[in-house]
Protein backbone atom coordinates (compact mmCIF):
# COMPACT_ATOMS: atom_id res chain seq x y z
CA UNK A 1 0.00 0.00 0.00
CA UNK A 2 1.34 3.46 -0.88
CA UNK A 3 1.63 5.89 1.33
CA UNK A 4 -1.12 8.30 0.33
CA UNK A 5 -3.50 5.08 0.54
CA UNK A 6 -2.49 4.80 3.91
CA UNK A 7 -3.56 7.88 4.62
CA UNK A 8 -6.98 7.44 3.00
CA UNK A 9 -7.40 4.28 4.86
CA UNK A 10 -6.62 5.46 8.12
CA UNK A 11 -8.94 8.50 7.64
CA UNK A 12 -11.30 5.79 6.74
CA UNK A 13 -11.10 3.82 10.14
CA UNK A 14 -11.24 6.66 12.17
CA UNK A 15 -14.69 7.97 10.76
CA UNK A 16 -16.05 4.58 11.41
CA UNK A 17 -15.00 4.40 14.69
CA UNK A 18 -16.30 7.80 15.43
CA UNK A 19 -20.04 6.89 14.06
CA UNK A 20 -19.82 3.33 16.16
CA UNK A 21 -18.78 5.61 19.65
CA UNK A 22 -21.67 8.15 18.71
CA UNK A 23 -24.22 4.83 18.41
CA UNK A 24 -22.97 3.57 21.75
CA UNK A 25 -23.68 6.54 23.62
CA UNK A 26 -26.94 7.08 21.83
CA UNK A 27 -27.97 3.21 22.01
CA UNK A 28 -26.79 1.84 26.03
CA UNK A 29 -29.02 -0.51 25.79
CA UNK A 30 -26.94 -2.38 23.21
CA UNK A 31 -24.30 -3.00 25.27
CA UNK A 32 -24.94 -2.54 28.99
CA UNK A 33 -27.70 -4.64 30.93
CA UNK A 34 -30.98 -3.00 31.88
CA UNK A 35 -31.08 -2.83 35.61
CA UNK A 36 -33.90 -2.80 37.97
CA UNK A 37 -35.72 -4.24 41.00
CA UNK A 38 -37.78 -7.45 40.62
CA UNK A 39 -41.02 -5.25 41.35
CA UNK A 40 -40.08 -2.35 38.73
CA UNK A 41 -39.14 -4.61 35.66
CA UNK A 42 -42.60 -6.51 35.86
CA UNK A 43 -44.37 -3.55 35.98
CA UNK A 44 -42.72 -2.11 32.80
CA UNK A 45 -42.92 -5.71 30.86
CA UNK A 46 -39.66 -6.19 30.77
CA UNK A 47 -39.44 -9.44 32.66
CA UNK A 48 -42.42 -12.18 33.60
CA UNK A 49 -42.33 -14.23 36.88
CA UNK A 50 -43.90 -17.49 37.94
CA UNK A 51 -43.73 -18.06 41.88
CA UNK A 52 -43.96 -21.22 44.15
CA UNK A 53 -43.96 -21.35 48.27
CA UNK A 54 -41.18 -22.74 49.61
CA UNK A 55 -42.43 -23.42 53.38
CA UNK A 56 -41.39 -20.67 56.03
CA UNK A 57 -37.88 -19.40 55.16
CA UNK A 58 -37.90 -18.98 50.82
CA UNK A 59 -39.77 -18.50 48.14
CA UNK A 60 -38.86 -19.95 44.69
CA UNK A 61 -38.78 -17.75 42.15
CA UNK A 62 -38.76 -18.55 38.26
CA UNK A 63 -38.18 -15.14 35.79
CA UNK A 64 -36.75 -14.71 32.27
CA UNK A 65 -36.38 -11.34 30.19
CA UNK A 66 -39.19 -10.12 28.03
CA UNK A 67 -36.46 -7.82 25.90
CA UNK A 68 -33.28 -8.43 23.65
CA UNK A 69 -31.06 -6.83 26.04
CA UNK A 70 -29.11 -8.63 28.92
CA UNK A 71 -31.37 -7.69 32.51
CA UNK A 72 -30.11 -7.59 35.71
CA UNK A 73 -32.83 -8.51 38.26
CA UNK A 74 -33.03 -7.33 41.91
CA UNK A 75 -34.86 -8.72 44.74
CA UNK A 76 -34.10 -6.04 47.66
CA UNK A 77 -34.95 -6.83 52.10
CA UNK A 78 -38.79 -5.80 51.83
CA UNK A 79 -40.31 -7.08 48.56
CA UNK A 80 -43.39 -8.54 49.23
CA UNK A 81 -45.06 -11.87 48.06
CA UNK A 82 -48.78 -11.52 48.41
CA UNK A 83 -50.50 -15.39 48.08
CA UNK A 84 -52.96 -15.78 45.74
CA UNK A 85 -54.44 -18.65 48.10
CA UNK A 86 -56.51 -16.68 50.79
CA UNK A 87 -55.41 -19.44 53.35
CA UNK A 88 -51.36 -19.43 53.24
CA UNK A 89 -48.86 -17.03 54.42
CA UNK A 90 -47.73 -13.92 52.86
CA UNK A 91 -44.24 -13.70 52.50
CA UNK A 92 -41.30 -10.54 52.90
CA UNK A 93 -38.12 -10.73 51.65
CA UNK A 94 -35.49 -10.64 54.52
CA UNK A 95 -32.55 -10.69 52.61
CA UNK A 96 -31.17 -9.70 48.75
CA UNK A 97 -30.61 -11.43 45.65
CA UNK A 98 -29.95 -10.71 41.69
CA UNK A 99 -29.63 -12.30 39.02
CA UNK A 100 -28.61 -10.90 35.65
CA UNK A 101 -30.49 -12.40 32.14
CA UNK A 102 -28.31 -12.91 29.61
CA UNK A 103 -30.15 -15.13 27.62
CA UNK A 104 -34.03 -15.72 27.22
CA UNK A 105 -34.47 -18.80 29.28
CA UNK A 106 -36.32 -19.23 32.40
CA UNK A 107 -34.22 -18.98 35.44
CA UNK A 108 -34.85 -19.87 39.17
CA UNK A 109 -33.88 -18.30 42.38
CA UNK A 110 -34.41 -18.86 45.66
CA UNK A 111 -34.99 -15.79 47.63
CA UNK A 112 -34.84 -15.48 51.73
CA UNK A 113 -37.90 -14.68 52.69
CA UNK A 114 -40.12 -14.68 56.41
CA UNK A 115 -43.76 -15.20 56.74
CA UNK A 116 -45.51 -11.70 57.32
CA UNK A 117 -49.16 -13.06 58.18
CA UNK A 118 -49.38 -15.34 61.23
CA UNK A 119 -52.61 -16.88 61.60
CA UNK A 120 -52.28 -18.54 57.76
CA UNK A 121 -50.85 -21.96 56.21
CA UNK A 122 -47.22 -22.14 54.81
CA UNK A 123 -47.20 -21.72 51.48
CA UNK A 124 -46.66 -24.89 49.53
CA UNK A 125 -45.83 -25.55 45.75
CA UNK A 126 -49.13 -25.28 44.91
CA UNK A 127 -49.28 -21.41 46.07
CA UNK A 128 -48.14 -18.68 43.83
CA UNK A 129 -47.68 -14.90 44.26
CA UNK A 130 -47.96 -11.57 42.85
CA UNK A 131 -44.97 -8.85 43.47
CA UNK A 132 -45.53 -5.87 45.86
CA UNK A 133 -43.74 -3.57 47.83
CA UNK A 134 -44.13 -4.31 51.45
CA UNK A 135 -45.46 -0.81 53.18
CA UNK A 136 -43.28 -1.65 55.94
CA UNK A 137 -40.28 -1.45 52.79
CA UNK A 138 -37.96 1.70 54.74
CA UNK A 139 -38.46 -0.05 57.60
CA UNK A 140 -37.07 -3.19 57.09
CA UNK A 141 -34.44 -1.93 54.69
CA UNK A 142 -33.21 -0.63 58.21
CA UNK A 143 -33.49 -3.26 60.17
CA UNK A 144 -32.98 -6.58 58.41
CA UNK A 145 -29.18 -5.56 57.41
CA UNK A 146 -28.45 -4.37 60.84
CA UNK A 147 -29.48 -8.60 61.19
CA UNK A 148 -27.90 -9.80 58.75
CA UNK A 149 -24.61 -8.43 59.37
CA UNK A 150 -24.84 -9.53 63.63
CA UNK A 151 -25.75 -13.31 61.35
CA UNK A 152 -29.06 -13.20 63.74
CA UNK A 153 -31.06 -16.34 63.60
CA UNK A 154 -33.58 -16.90 61.60
CA UNK A 155 -35.83 -16.80 64.58
CA UNK A 156 -35.16 -13.38 65.37
CA UNK A 157 -35.34 -12.43 61.58
CA UNK A 158 -38.73 -13.40 61.41
CA UNK A 159 -39.91 -12.13 65.10
CA UNK A 160 -38.68 -8.72 63.70
CA UNK A 161 -40.60 -8.87 60.56
CA UNK A 162 -43.56 -9.58 62.63
CA UNK A 163 -43.42 -6.53 64.62
CA UNK A 164 -42.97 -4.35 61.78
CA UNK A 165 -45.31 -6.09 59.43
CA UNK A 166 -48.35 -7.33 61.36
CA UNK A 167 -47.62 -5.38 64.80
CA UNK A 168 -47.53 -8.88 66.66
CA UNK A 169 -47.42 -8.91 69.68
CA UNK A 170 -45.30 -11.50 71.99
CA UNK A 171 -48.23 -14.07 71.99
CA UNK A 172 -48.55 -13.50 68.41
CA UNK A 173 -44.94 -14.79 68.21
CA UNK A 174 -45.98 -17.92 68.86
CA UNK A 175 -48.10 -19.11 66.73
CA UNK A 176 -45.62 -20.48 63.83
CA UNK A 177 -45.49 -23.28 63.94
CA UNK A 178 -45.85 -26.22 66.09
CA UNK A 179 -47.40 -28.61 64.25
CA UNK A 180 -48.46 -29.51 61.00
CA UNK A 181 -50.81 -26.99 59.36
CA UNK A 182 -53.07 -26.96 56.15
CA UNK A 183 -52.01 -29.27 53.97
CA UNK A 184 -48.05 -28.81 53.28
CA UNK A 185 -46.82 -29.72 56.52
CA UNK A 186 -44.72 -28.10 58.93
CA UNK A 187 -41.93 -27.91 61.13
CA UNK A 188 -41.18 -26.30 64.27
CA UNK A 189 -39.74 -22.70 64.73
CA UNK A 190 -38.92 -21.56 67.85
CA UNK A 191 -39.36 -17.80 69.31
CA UNK A 192 -38.92 -17.39 72.73
CA UNK A 193 -38.50 -14.26 74.97
CA UNK A 194 -34.91 -13.65 73.89
CA UNK A 195 -35.45 -13.86 70.19
CA UNK A 196 -38.30 -11.45 70.83
CA UNK A 197 -35.86 -8.79 72.83
CA UNK A 198 -33.11 -9.39 70.33
CA UNK A 199 -35.70 -8.57 67.95
CA UNK A 200 -36.76 -5.43 69.33
CA UNK A 201 -33.37 -3.79 70.20
CA UNK A 202 -32.81 -4.50 66.60
CA UNK A 203 -35.84 -2.47 65.62
CA UNK A 204 -35.08 0.09 68.02
CA UNK A 205 -31.36 0.61 66.70
CA UNK A 206 -32.36 0.70 63.48
CA UNK A 207 -34.97 3.77 64.48
CA UNK A 208 -38.05 1.67 64.72
CA UNK A 209 -40.27 3.95 67.52
CA UNK A 210 -40.57 0.58 69.22
CA UNK A 211 -42.62 2.01 72.06
CA UNK A 212 -45.61 2.58 69.47
CA UNK A 213 -45.38 -1.39 68.92
CA UNK A 214 -48.15 -3.49 70.27
CA UNK A 215 -45.18 -5.73 71.45
CA UNK A 216 -43.56 -3.21 73.97
CA UNK A 217 -46.91 -3.83 76.40
CA UNK A 218 -45.45 -7.26 76.66
CA UNK A 219 -41.64 -5.90 77.54
CA UNK A 220 -42.10 -6.99 81.50
CA UNK A 221 -43.32 -10.64 80.60
CA UNK A 222 -40.19 -10.91 77.78
CA UNK A 223 -37.63 -8.93 79.76
CA UNK A 224 -38.47 -11.56 83.23
CA UNK A 225 -37.45 -14.37 80.42
CA UNK A 226 -34.53 -13.42 78.68
CA UNK A 227 -32.13 -13.84 81.84
CA UNK A 228 -29.88 -11.60 83.62
CA UNK A 229 -27.48 -8.77 81.79
CA UNK A 230 -27.86 -6.19 78.91
CA UNK A 231 -30.87 -7.27 77.38
CA UNK A 232 -32.88 -7.88 80.10
CA UNK A 233 -31.71 -4.17 81.31
CA UNK A 234 -32.98 -2.51 77.89
CA UNK A 235 -36.37 -4.13 77.88
CA UNK A 236 -37.09 -3.51 81.11
CA UNK A 237 -35.77 -0.15 82.36
CA UNK A 238 -35.73 3.31 80.61
CA UNK A 239 -33.70 5.36 84.07
CA UNK A 240 -31.03 5.19 86.08
CA UNK A 241 -31.03 4.91 89.93
CA UNK A 242 -27.82 4.84 92.64
CA UNK A 243 -25.91 2.88 95.01
CA UNK A 244 -23.36 4.49 98.21
CA UNK A 245 -22.10 1.55 99.74
CA UNK A 246 -19.61 1.43 102.38
CA UNK A 247 -17.79 -1.33 103.80
CA UNK A 248 -15.59 -2.02 107.33
CA UNK A 249 -13.08 -2.98 106.55
CA UNK A 250 -13.37 -0.87 103.26
CA UNK A 251 -11.93 -2.29 99.68
CA UNK A 252 -14.10 -5.04 99.33
CA UNK A 253 -15.54 -5.55 95.92
CA UNK A 254 -19.21 -5.12 95.50
CA UNK A 255 -21.62 -6.15 92.57
CA UNK A 256 -25.24 -6.38 91.98
CA UNK A 257 -26.10 -9.45 91.65
CA UNK A 258 -27.63 -10.71 88.12
CA UNK A 259 -26.77 -6.89 87.09
CA UNK A 260 -23.53 -5.53 84.88
CA UNK A 261 -22.57 -3.11 87.63
CA UNK A 262 -20.46 -3.32 90.12
CA UNK A 263 -17.05 -1.39 92.28
CA UNK A 264 -14.92 -0.90 95.26
CA UNK A 265 -16.10 0.33 98.30
CA UNK A 266 -16.80 2.88 99.08
CA UNK A 267 -18.15 3.41 95.81
CA UNK A 268 -20.93 4.85 93.88
CA UNK A 269 -23.10 2.38 91.72
CA UNK A 270 -25.61 3.38 88.57
CA UNK A 271 -28.17 0.65 88.23
CA UNK A 272 -30.91 0.94 85.09
CA UNK A 273 -34.10 1.34 87.10
CA UNK A 274 -37.65 2.60 85.40
CA UNK A 275 -39.36 5.83 86.45
CA UNK A 276 -41.90 5.36 89.15
CA UNK A 277 -40.80 2.07 89.75
CA UNK A 278 -38.67 0.99 92.04
CA UNK A 279 -36.42 -1.52 91.54
CA UNK A 280 -35.39 -4.45 94.32
CA UNK A 281 -31.70 -5.59 93.82
CA UNK A 282 -29.52 -7.97 95.99
CA UNK A 283 -26.11 -6.33 96.59
CA UNK A 284 -23.06 -8.76 96.84
CA UNK A 285 -19.82 -7.34 98.97
CA UNK A 286 -16.94 -9.56 98.97
CA UNK A 287 -13.39 -9.41 100.72
CA UNK A 288 -10.64 -12.04 101.13
CA UNK A 289 -10.53 -13.68 104.60
CA UNK A 290 -13.84 -12.66 105.38
CA UNK A 291 -17.26 -13.97 104.36
CA UNK A 292 -19.36 -12.58 101.78
CA UNK A 293 -22.26 -10.16 102.59
CA UNK A 294 -25.26 -10.25 100.66
CA UNK A 295 -28.08 -7.17 100.89
CA UNK A 296 -31.58 -6.63 99.91
CA UNK A 297 -32.10 -2.94 98.00
CA UNK A 298 -34.73 -1.06 96.80
CA UNK A 299 -33.27 1.60 94.26
CA UNK A 300 -35.46 4.78 92.75
CA UNK A 301 -34.98 6.24 89.71
CA UNK A 302 -32.60 9.58 90.51
CA UNK A 303 -32.19 8.84 93.72
CA UNK A 304 -29.55 7.85 95.78
CA UNK A 305 -29.75 4.78 97.91
CA UNK A 306 -26.91 4.00 100.63
CA UNK A 307 -25.87 0.55 101.85
CA UNK A 308 -23.27 0.67 104.56
CA UNK A 309 -21.97 -3.05 105.71
CA UNK A 310 -19.68 -4.88 108.53
CA UNK A 311 -17.69 -7.77 107.17
CA UNK A 312 -17.19 -10.51 109.33
CA UNK A 313 -13.85 -12.69 109.27
CA UNK A 314 -13.91 -15.98 107.71
CA UNK A 315 -13.68 -18.77 109.84
CA UNK A 316 -10.92 -21.56 109.89
CA UNK A 317 -11.47 -25.41 108.86
CA UNK A 318 -9.11 -27.04 110.79
CA UNK A 319 -6.19 -29.27 108.66
CA UNK A 320 -6.92 -32.68 107.56
CA UNK A 321 -3.68 -35.23 107.97
CA UNK A 322 -4.78 -37.99 105.86
CA UNK A 323 -6.77 -39.30 102.88
CA UNK A 324 -10.39 -39.07 103.45
CA UNK A 325 -10.21 -37.57 106.83
CA UNK A 326 -13.75 -36.11 107.35
CA UNK A 327 -14.57 -32.40 108.60
CA UNK A 328 -17.78 -29.83 108.68
CA UNK A 329 -17.57 -26.91 107.20
CA UNK A 330 -18.93 -24.64 109.84
CA UNK A 331 -20.66 -22.10 107.32
CA UNK A 332 -23.49 -24.46 106.04
CA UNK A 333 -22.98 -27.60 108.06
CA UNK A 334 -21.39 -29.46 104.99
CA UNK A 335 -19.46 -32.91 105.46
CA UNK A 336 -16.01 -32.16 103.58
CA UNK A 337 -13.18 -35.08 102.84
CA UNK A 338 -9.72 -34.77 102.22
CA UNK A 339 -7.52 -35.43 99.13
CA UNK A 340 -3.82 -35.12 99.90
CA UNK A 341 -1.22 -32.92 97.75
CA UNK A 342 0.38 -35.34 95.10
CA UNK A 343 0.17 -36.52 91.62
CA UNK A 344 -2.52 -38.01 89.74
CA UNK A 345 -3.20 -39.37 85.97
CA UNK A 346 -5.76 -36.83 84.73
CA UNK A 347 -7.79 -37.71 80.90
CA UNK A 348 -7.42 -40.92 78.45
CA UNK A 349 -5.23 -43.08 76.16
CA UNK A 350 -5.75 -42.31 72.50
CA UNK A 351 -7.83 -45.75 72.20
CA UNK A 352 -10.36 -44.96 75.39
CA UNK A 353 -13.17 -42.19 76.12
CA UNK A 354 -13.55 -38.92 73.69
CA UNK A 355 -10.97 -36.65 72.10
CA UNK A 356 -11.14 -33.87 74.84
CA UNK A 357 -9.94 -36.11 77.20
CA UNK A 358 -6.66 -36.42 75.47
CA UNK A 359 -3.78 -36.51 75.97
CA UNK A 360 -3.50 -38.27 79.61
CA UNK A 361 -1.10 -36.64 81.51
CA UNK A 362 -0.26 -36.53 84.96
CA UNK A 363 -0.73 -33.68 87.17
CA UNK A 364 0.02 -32.25 90.51
CA UNK A 365 -2.54 -30.62 92.99
CA UNK A 366 -2.02 -29.04 96.33
CA UNK A 367 -4.12 -30.86 99.30
CA UNK A 368 -7.41 -29.75 99.16
CA UNK A 369 -11.07 -30.42 101.06
CA UNK A 370 -14.10 -31.73 98.77
CA UNK A 371 -17.31 -31.88 99.71
CA UNK A 372 -18.33 -35.33 100.88
CA UNK A 373 -21.57 -35.38 98.88
CA UNK A 374 -23.58 -32.55 96.02
CA UNK A 375 -25.44 -29.41 97.84
CA UNK A 376 -28.83 -30.32 98.71
CA UNK A 377 -31.84 -28.66 98.60
CA UNK A 378 -31.96 -28.19 102.21
CA UNK A 379 -28.57 -26.66 101.86
CA UNK A 380 -29.52 -24.48 99.07
CA UNK A 381 -32.77 -23.45 100.92
CA UNK A 382 -30.66 -21.83 103.62
CA UNK A 383 -28.52 -19.92 101.31
CA UNK A 384 -31.21 -18.39 99.67
CA UNK A 385 -33.04 -17.72 102.76
CA UNK A 386 -29.98 -15.97 104.56
CA UNK A 387 -29.34 -14.09 101.41
CA UNK A 388 -32.20 -13.02 99.50
CA UNK A 389 -30.81 -15.19 96.58
CA UNK A 390 -33.59 -16.58 94.46
CA UNK A 391 -34.82 -20.54 94.33
CA UNK A 392 -34.39 -22.10 91.08
CA UNK A 393 -36.97 -23.13 88.83
CA UNK A 394 -39.19 -26.39 90.01
CA UNK A 395 -38.89 -29.75 88.05
CA UNK A 396 -41.72 -31.47 87.13
CA UNK A 397 -42.49 -35.21 86.47
CA UNK A 398 -40.08 -37.63 88.13
CA UNK A 399 -38.90 -37.55 91.78
CA UNK A 400 -40.71 -33.95 91.68
CA UNK A 401 -43.91 -34.88 91.09
CA UNK A 402 -46.91 -34.42 93.24
CA UNK A 403 -44.48 -32.61 95.58
CA UNK A 404 -45.16 -29.49 97.57
CA UNK A 405 -42.00 -27.24 95.73
CA UNK A 406 -39.02 -26.70 97.44
CA UNK A 407 -39.76 -26.98 100.51
CA UNK A 408 -41.28 -30.45 100.38
CA UNK A 409 -39.87 -32.80 103.21
CA UNK A 410 -38.86 -35.22 100.91
CA UNK A 411 -36.46 -33.19 98.85
CA UNK A 412 -34.30 -31.92 101.55
CA UNK A 413 -31.86 -34.42 101.24
CA UNK A 414 -31.86 -34.62 97.11
CA UNK A 415 -29.23 -32.53 95.40
CA UNK A 416 -30.46 -29.30 94.29
CA UNK A 417 -30.94 -29.48 90.66
CA UNK A 418 -31.87 -26.44 87.73
CA UNK A 419 -28.92 -24.01 89.35
CA UNK A 420 -26.59 -22.24 86.95
CA UNK A 421 -23.20 -21.84 87.05
CA UNK A 422 -23.69 -18.62 88.47
CA UNK A 423 -25.90 -19.82 91.31
CA UNK A 424 -23.48 -22.44 91.94
CA UNK A 425 -20.75 -20.03 92.36
CA UNK A 426 -22.73 -17.80 94.42
CA UNK A 427 -23.60 -20.47 97.09
CA UNK A 428 -19.73 -21.45 97.68
CA UNK A 429 -18.89 -17.86 97.87
CA UNK A 430 -21.76 -17.59 100.60
CA UNK A 431 -20.28 -20.92 102.19
CA UNK A 432 -16.68 -19.73 102.30
CA UNK A 433 -15.40 -22.16 99.39
CA UNK A 434 -15.34 -22.65 95.88
CA UNK A 435 -15.97 -24.85 92.99
CA UNK A 436 -13.37 -27.34 92.28
CA UNK A 437 -11.71 -27.04 88.95
CA UNK A 438 -11.86 -30.05 86.18
CA UNK A 439 -8.81 -31.68 87.86
CA UNK A 440 -9.51 -31.39 91.62
CA UNK A 441 -12.97 -32.61 90.67
CA UNK A 442 -11.16 -35.41 88.47
CA UNK A 443 -8.61 -36.45 91.23
CA UNK A 444 -11.23 -36.73 93.67
CA UNK A 445 -13.18 -38.65 91.47
CA UNK A 446 -10.89 -41.30 89.86
CA UNK A 447 -7.67 -41.43 92.33
CA UNK A 448 -4.06 -41.57 91.81
CA UNK A 449 -4.01 -44.01 89.16
CA UNK A 450 -7.23 -43.16 86.61
CA UNK A 451 -10.17 -45.05 87.78
CA UNK A 452 -12.66 -45.22 84.82
CA UNK A 453 -15.25 -45.17 87.57
CA UNK A 454 -14.59 -43.87 91.03
CA UNK A 455 -15.12 -47.19 91.95
CA UNK A 456 -12.83 -48.60 89.92
CA UNK A 457 -12.78 -49.57 85.85
CA UNK A 458 -16.13 -51.80 85.85
CA UNK A 459 -19.43 -50.51 85.21
CA UNK A 460 -21.78 -51.74 87.57
CA UNK A 461 -25.33 -49.62 87.47
CA UNK A 462 -26.01 -50.79 90.64
CA UNK A 463 -23.25 -48.24 92.17
CA UNK A 464 -24.73 -45.15 91.12
CA UNK A 465 -28.02 -43.06 90.18
CA UNK A 466 -28.26 -43.41 86.39
CA UNK A 467 -30.93 -44.13 83.62
CA UNK A 468 -30.77 -47.75 83.86
CA UNK A 469 -31.99 -47.60 87.88
CA UNK A 470 -33.57 -44.17 87.64
CA UNK A 471 -35.17 -42.52 84.40
CA UNK A 472 -36.49 -46.04 83.33
CA UNK A 473 -38.19 -46.47 86.32
CA UNK A 474 -40.04 -42.72 86.78
CA UNK A 475 -37.38 -41.41 89.80
CA UNK A 476 -34.74 -38.51 88.98
CA UNK A 477 -32.72 -38.04 91.54
CA UNK A 478 -31.59 -39.85 95.01
CA UNK A 479 -30.80 -38.51 97.88
CA UNK A 480 -27.53 -38.02 98.30
CA UNK A 481 -24.97 -41.31 99.51
CA UNK A 482 -27.65 -43.46 97.85
CA UNK A 483 -25.08 -45.70 96.83
CA UNK A 484 -22.37 -45.87 99.30
CA UNK A 485 -20.90 -48.83 97.33
CA UNK A 486 -20.28 -46.22 94.67
CA UNK A 487 -17.99 -44.02 96.78
CA UNK A 488 -14.66 -42.75 95.27
CA UNK A 489 -11.04 -43.60 96.63
CA UNK A 490 -11.35 -40.43 99.31
CA UNK A 491 -15.13 -40.92 100.64
CA UNK A 492 -16.91 -38.72 98.02
CA UNK A 493 -20.36 -39.86 97.58
CA UNK A 494 -22.23 -39.26 93.89
CA UNK A 495 -19.21 -38.70 91.72
CA UNK A 496 -20.82 -40.94 89.03
CA UNK A 497 -24.90 -39.97 88.27
CA UNK A 498 -26.77 -38.34 90.43
CA UNK A 499 -26.39 -34.54 89.06
CA UNK A 500 -24.07 -33.13 86.67
CA UNK A 501 -21.86 -30.65 88.55
CA UNK A 502 -20.52 -27.36 87.61
CA UNK A 503 -17.27 -26.69 88.12
CA UNK A 504 -15.14 -23.60 87.70
CA UNK A 505 -13.21 -24.19 84.47
CA UNK A 506 -13.93 -22.81 81.36
CA UNK A 507 -14.22 -25.56 78.84
CA UNK A 508 -11.81 -25.99 76.15
CA UNK A 509 -12.07 -28.78 73.94
CA UNK A 510 -8.37 -28.94 73.61
CA UNK A 511 -6.93 -27.10 77.03
CA UNK A 512 -5.10 -30.65 78.18
CA UNK A 513 -2.26 -30.54 75.33
CA UNK A 514 -1.38 -27.03 76.53
CA UNK A 515 -2.40 -26.97 80.28
CA UNK A 516 0.08 -26.57 82.88
CA UNK A 517 0.79 -29.90 85.21
CA UNK A 518 0.54 -28.44 88.28
CA UNK A 519 -2.42 -26.42 89.58
CA UNK A 520 -4.33 -26.09 86.39
CA UNK A 521 -7.39 -23.43 86.72
CA UNK A 522 -8.64 -24.11 82.74
CA UNK A 523 -8.41 -21.62 80.14
CA UNK A 524 -8.71 -17.69 81.26
CA UNK A 525 -11.53 -17.05 79.39
CA UNK A 526 -14.44 -18.94 77.01
CA UNK A 527 -18.02 -19.42 76.19
CA UNK A 528 -18.73 -22.11 78.70
CA UNK A 529 -18.33 -23.88 81.64
CA UNK A 530 -17.32 -27.45 82.62
CA UNK A 531 -19.87 -30.13 84.14
CA UNK A 532 -18.35 -33.34 85.55
CA UNK A 533 -20.02 -36.75 87.00
CA UNK A 534 -23.17 -37.60 85.08
CA UNK A 535 -26.59 -37.60 86.13
CA UNK A 536 -29.48 -39.88 87.06
CA UNK A 537 -30.69 -39.09 83.20
CA UNK A 538 -27.16 -40.55 81.83
CA UNK A 539 -25.71 -44.11 81.23
CA UNK A 540 -22.52 -46.32 81.06
CA UNK A 541 -20.56 -44.84 78.09
CA UNK A 542 -20.95 -40.85 78.71
CA UNK A 543 -21.43 -39.17 81.62
CA UNK A 544 -20.88 -41.79 84.53
CA UNK A 545 -16.97 -42.64 83.43
CA UNK A 546 -14.49 -39.66 85.49
CA UNK A 547 -12.84 -38.39 82.73
CA UNK A 548 -15.95 -37.37 81.11
CA UNK A 549 -16.07 -33.48 80.11
CA UNK A 550 -19.32 -31.63 79.13
CA UNK A 551 -19.76 -28.53 78.96
CA UNK A 552 -22.60 -25.64 78.71
CA UNK A 553 -23.15 -22.31 79.00
CA UNK A 554 -23.29 -20.27 82.51
CA UNK A 555 -26.38 -19.43 82.28
CA UNK A 556 -28.13 -22.13 81.48
CA UNK A 557 -29.97 -24.88 83.78
CA UNK A 558 -31.48 -28.04 83.98
CA UNK A 559 -32.76 -30.59 85.67
CA UNK A 560 -29.57 -32.61 85.65
CA UNK A 561 -27.32 -29.84 87.02
CA UNK A 562 -26.03 -29.42 90.34
CA UNK A 563 -22.86 -29.22 91.78
CA UNK A 564 -20.77 -29.83 94.99
CA UNK A 565 -18.02 -27.10 96.61
CA UNK A 566 -14.25 -27.04 97.70
CA UNK A 567 -12.33 -25.58 100.39
CA UNK A 568 -8.40 -24.72 100.24
CA UNK A 569 -8.32 -23.63 103.47
CA UNK A 570 -6.22 -25.03 105.41
CA UNK A 571 -4.37 -28.06 104.72
CA UNK A 572 -2.01 -30.58 106.69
Amino acid sequence: MTHAGSRVWWRGACLLLTVAALWLVQEPSAWAAKTGTLYDLIQQGTVEVTTAGSGIESVSVKVRRKVAEPVTVQVPVGTFFVSGNAGSQNMVTVGSTSVTLTDDNWRTISVPAACANRTRDIPGGKDTFTVQQSPQHADLAKVIPLMEKDRVSYAVKQAAVWIITDNATYADLGILISRRVGSYGGGTRVIGATEAARAMKYCADAGVDITKKAIWRDRDTIGNSVGNGPLEEWVLYDSVGYLAVTTTPPGAVVSVVDGPTGGTSPCRLTVKCRTGQPRAVLVQVSLPGYLPQYAKLTVTAGAETPCALTLTPMPVIPAGAKLGEERTNPLDGAAMVWVPAGEFLMGNTDNEGESNERPQHRVYLDGYWIYKYEVTVAQYRAFCAATGWALPPFPSGHSWKGKAGWADPALQNHPIVNVTWHDATAYAAWAGAQLPTEAQWEKAARGTEGRIYPWGNAWDLAKCANDANSDSKGISTWPVGSFPAGVSWCGAHDMAGNVWEWCADWYDAGYYKTAPTRNPTGPATGTYRVLRGGSWDDGIEYGCRGACRSYNDPGYWGYGFGFRCLSLSPGP
